[in-house]
């Protein structure tokens, strides 16, 4: 083999590598979580099970097939449950008293499916979310039906 092309090869690898757990660890912050049974998705024999390669892939093959859908978790769950529990507020007391950073509030706060903003300019949690909060207290999972 020529050892340039060999040399070329591990530099994308490299890469390709240090792009993948960029993208596990902001998938991770997030919450992206997958579902799907781990067999669900083919995966080339360098790719750990829990790599970030992993993730990408199975993201990619749920995208494709549209059979699983990842209940959602992390960033948005925690922050709903900190709104119910503390009752409505503004985004900046939000950052405070959370002790979120403040673009995570910002990313969760544009999901409308989750959170409204008041008449007032404070941010509360949907019905949507509430039901899947009372949902989660009993069954630990975040679900709601149709979703």
């Amino acid at each position: 083999m020529d050892p340039d092309i060999l040399q070329a090869i591990k530099t994308i690898d490299d890469k390709i590598a240090s792009l993948q757990e960029a993208r596990n660890r902001l998938a991770s912050a997030f919450g992206i979580v997958d579902h799907s049974p781990a067999n669900h998705t083919p995966r080339p024999n360098k790719v750990a099970p829990n790599s970030p390669a992993a993730a990408i892939q199975t993201i990619q093959a749920v995208e494709a097939n549209g059979t699983a859908k990842a209940a959602p978790s992390g960033r948005k769950v925690q922050l709903a449950q900190f709104l119910m529990d503390h009752g409505p507020m503004s985004r900046v007391s939000i950052v405070e008293a959370a002790e979120l950073p403040e673009g995570t509030v910002s990313y969760c706060l544009a999901d409308k499916r989750f959170f409204q903003q008041l008449d007032s300019g404070d941010w509360d949690i949907t019905d949507f979310s509430r039901r899947g909060l009372e949902r989660r207290s009993k069954t630990g999972t975040f679900e709601v039906e149709g979703h």
